[in-house]
């Protein structure tokens, strides 16, 4: 009685050593942390994805350099240009200014579709005979974009502060960006496109929150490419937001009910 004691004590110790080895406190850990990290991208998104109104700023730079510049063009050049506004999403309503990469100031107005605008020195509104492509709405980033982004929740990565997250795509793919330009990057820059034949391409967004609540802060997009001619071309786009969901209401400016067709675009 006393050995088969001895032999059960023998079994049930190399079961308890078997088993606290398998329990590895480092895997849990991680594994607790993707968990906690994936549901944090999904509430990022989902932070995106609900925005309503709210006030926005972007600022667009362009810089480049030509491979074979033209007689005349500079070999290098740098554009910046800049929108400041607020937004009705629920109605598709976009009221701000829009300054160029000449300095001009125009007065912009998005309704249903269309685009009105004028110089900020002028009365006479304009209106697009056709309609906008909805990607080229100033918003910042589209509900498109967000909508493909929940379907991809895995490739994003994510860093913290004590006040804010981010969450980070890359993607270099490209004929992927070559066919998904007017998705990612026209709503912050509809100047910026990738091409088939590029030689390169890397897309970059980065996504910004609150980390008390979740709201919307910024978005920053920044593109590089290079042409099949060697030229090269970088875009950042820095867009921040305020006043998410506040209960901002746009409405018409005076004029606009005036306005007169023009197919001239706002450069």
């Amino acid at each position: 009685m006393l050995n088969f004691k001895k032999i059960l004590m023998s079994i049930l110790g190399l079961l308890m050593i078997t088993t606290l080895v398998g329990c590895n406190p480092t895997d849990s850990k991680n594994a607790n942390k993707q968990a906690a990290d994936e549901e944090k991208i999904d509430k990022v998104l989902q932070s995106f994805e609900r925005m309503k109104t709210g006030e926005i700023h972007i600022v667009n730079t362009e810089d480049g350099k030509h491979s074979t510049p033209l007689p005349g063009q500079p070999a290098t050049y740098h554009n910046e240009k800049e929108f400041t506004g607020i937004f009705y999403l629920r109605q598709d309503l976009i009221l701000g200014k829009f300054k160029n990469e000449a300095g001009v100031v125009y007065d912009y107005y998005y309704e249903d579709g269309e685009l009105y605008y004028k110089l900020e020195t002028q009365s006479q509104w304009k209106r697009k005979k056709y309609d906008t492509d909805k990607h080229e709405r100033p918003v910042g980033i589209q509900r498109d974009t967000i909508s493909y982004f929940r379907t991809i929740e895995d490739q994003f990565t994510i860093t913290e502060d004590k006040e804010t997250i981010t969450i980070h795509y890359q993607n270099s793919d490209i004929d992927f960006l070559s066919q998904n330009s007017d998705l990612f990057a026209t709503s912050a820059n509809n100047r910026f496109h990738f091409f088939p034949d590029d030689k390169s391409a890397e897309l970059n967004i980065d996504l910004t929150v609150s980390k008390k609540d979740y709201t919307p802060l910024s978005v920053t997009f920044t593109c590089s490419r290079r042409s099949y001619s060697s030229s090269k071309e970088k875009m950042v786009s820095q867009v921040t937001y305020s006043n998410i969901n506040s209960g901002i209401h746009v409405e018409a400016p005076s004029g606009v009910e005036n306005a007169i067709s023009d197919e001239g675009e706002l450069k």
